[in-house]
């Protein structure tokens, strides 16, 4: 299972790299009139994206070395003849879910993308409320209550932290 996380995280840093590009070549804040330049948010991300890519990579390792450590000492244990046995303790889903539960780090990354294009045409608004939404539901939501408050809440952030404070406009 491990080889899916090195090649979602290799697929990340070269996603992270190829976007530093074109952030870089983004105005500073000493080229605009605004207090924070447009390349301070998508640079800060980046940086972020790849130091939680490079966190996870390590995990990823140290727990691999740990498994193969643990293997190697490993003695089937024969006296008793007893196989283990795990309960099953997830709520039965539907497969579609399953699936969705699997490669959840993918439909994030997808939603991610669909928001910077649905930006362009619906505008910040509309486009965060969906994002919200269907990110709150992909991490795994499903109290009306707990959709609705994140939903709002992501969007007044967003609204708040770009408008207001940064002095940012949003199209």
């Amino acid at each position: 299972m491990s080889h899916k996380t090195y090649l979602f995280s290799f697929a990340i840093i070269a996603f992270a790299l190829a976007c530093l590009v074109p952030t870089l070549q983004l105005p500073s804040a000493e080229q605009v009139s605004t207090f924070v330049g447009p390349r301070l948010w998508p640079l800060a991300l980046l940086i972020a994206l790849l130091l939680f890519t490079a966190v996870l990579l390590i995990s990823t390792l140290v727990a691999d070395k740990k498994r193969g450590a643990m293997r190697r000492n490993e003695m089937p244990d024969t006296q008793h003849g007893e196989r283990e046995c795990h309960a099953d303790t997830e709520v039965s889903l539907g497969t579609g879910w399953r699936l969705l539960e699997r490669h959840r780090h993918w439909a994030v990354l997808a939603a991610t993308v669909a928001y910077t294009v649905l930006m362009q045409f619906a505008g910040f608004l509309v486009a965060t409320v969906v994002f919200a939404f269907c990110c709150t539901l992909l991490l795994g939501a499903r109290g009306k209550s707990a959709i609705v408050t994140t939903t709002v809440t992501a969007t007044v952030l967003g609204m708040v932290v770009f408008v207001y404070l940064l002095n940012i406009p949003l199209p």
